[in-house]
């Protein structure tokens, strides 16, 4: 889906970018936060064993991280820190509406709630990977239709930013 709904010049720039070789500092920054990553997932699992509430979710987008493929990866990484899947889409859904206080209208699937979700092909609840696997977006009950997204450069010229490719 990201390849069919971005612009052939912003992953054109994706690609060359995930190909350069990184400079001696970058490495090193790199290997930081390798380990600040892996201490993260050591402390998610002792949190979440605590019963502190614990919830996966952005709202700050960065280069790269397109919209909604960011959260499959950050399930992905719960899983190895040592949740199981249906923990963690627990912690995606029910607890991430709860920190926010917005459990009476969404968060899990019962009557009155907003029926906002997601069908995948497979069981997330045992291989949480399968939620990238997705089959439909169902959006306050109505199927989105996936294919009005797509990218299409004869009807859309698509965004530039001044000293991209396209410029």
């Amino acid at each position: 889906m990201i390849a069919e709904t971005s612009t052939p010049w912003d992953l054109e720039a994706l690609r060359a970018q995930a190909k350069r070789q990184l400079s001696k500092e970058e490495q090193g920054r790199s290997d930081v936060w390798g380990q600040s990553l892996r201490n993260a997932q050591h402390n998610a699992k002792l949190l979440l064993d605590q019963g502190v509430l614990l919830t996966a979710g952005t709202d700050a987008p960065y280069p790269g991280d397109f919209q909604g493929e960011g959260i499959h990866h950050e399930l992905e990484l719960l899983v190895e820190a040592g949740l199981t899947p249906l923990q963690v889409i627990s912690v995606a859904t029910g607890n991430a509406a709860r920190l926010v206080g917005a459990e009476a209208e969404w968060g899990t699937l019962e009557v009155g709630k907003l029926a906002n979700l997601i069908v995948v092909e497979g069981r997330p609840d045992q291989q949480v990977h399968d939620t990238r696997k997705i089959l439909y977006v169902i959006d306050r009950g109505k199927i989105v239709n996936r294919d009005l997204l797509k990218f299409d450069q004869r009807t859309d010229p698509g965004f530039h930013l001044e000293g991209s490719p396209a410029n």
